[in-house]
């Protein structure tokens, strides 16, 4: 939230934003964090008060955005590699790779890298899809282009030309790429790992979620969708069938 009241982003989706105003207007006239305690819990919450219904509780630490640049600087200083910042609510004082007792602890990962290998009509609306999410999205036409492979790297195969394919593979299976997925039929994805002698279990073939896609943007958030569950450690089920909390 700036000083002009205008805001960036959201928290709860608007069950706690409008309370979270409030106390953001002091922390920024007093430069002052204050921790912020929202009950929904109550059985009445759906009808009186907040009317939002969710239930449950929450604890939010509502600070300056003076202490940002320390925690900027720890995040270039990682460059590829997750910070765990730890935060004392009293005095909002960031501390790297270290809690106490009543801090609170965020784990920040890097943005994955997504690696689009291939010019099929796929290609864009992938792209685009992966830089939606924060994504650092690189576009390659051929394997000679590759650089830098690490366990960042999300690496989709879509230049629906079979040597090309194979040459992307070539590179990207012994690589360090936390995902591979090659678009296509599920025999030919066989007959490339086949035809490098490599495990068909390292790829995602054919890659995406069963969504009944069919158009190149369908086919893109249904490739996105299942890498942002395979980097989530999930299966991308319904949400409905999930048991217990959803976050």
């Amino acid at each position: 939230m700036r000083a002009d009241g205008t805001t960036a982003g959201n928290i709860s989706g608007g069950c706690l934003e409008s309370e979270i105003e409030g106390v953001a207007e002091a922390v920024i006239a007093s430069g002052d964090a204050r921790l912020l305690t929202v009950d929904h819990s109550n059985e009445d919450d759906a009808h009186l008060g907040w009317g939002m219904g969710c239930r449950g509780v929450i604890e939010v630490l509502v600070e300056s955005a003076g202490s940002a640049p320390p925690v900027a600087e720890a995040m270039r200083a990682s460059m590829f590699s997750p910070v765990t910042l730890s935060t004392d609510p009293a005095t909002a004082a960031h501390v790297v790779d270290e809690a106490r007792e009543g801090w609170f602890v965020e784990r920040m990962e890097p943005p994955a890298a997504l690696l689009v290998c291939g010019q099929g009509p796929e290609a864009r609306p992938i792209a685009e899809a992966g830089a939606v999410l924060g994504w650092d999205v690189t576009t390659v036409v051929a394997a000679q282009e590759l650089s830098v492979v690490t366990e960042r790297t999300c690496a989709v195969v879509c230049s629906h030309n079979f040597e090309r394919d194979l040459a992307f593979l070539r590179a990207l299976l012994p690589s360090d790429a936390s995902y591979v997925g090659v678009l296509g039929p599920r025999s030919r994805g066989q007959r490339l790992v086949e035809e490098l002698g490599g495990d068909l279990g390292r790829i995602h073939s054919p890659a995406g979620l069963d969504l009944g896609a069919e158009t190149p943007e369908e086919i893109a958030q249904s490739v996105v969708s299942e890498i942002l569950a395979d980097l989530n450690g999930k299966i991308g089920r319904p949400l409905r069938d999930r048991e217990g909390p959803i976050h």
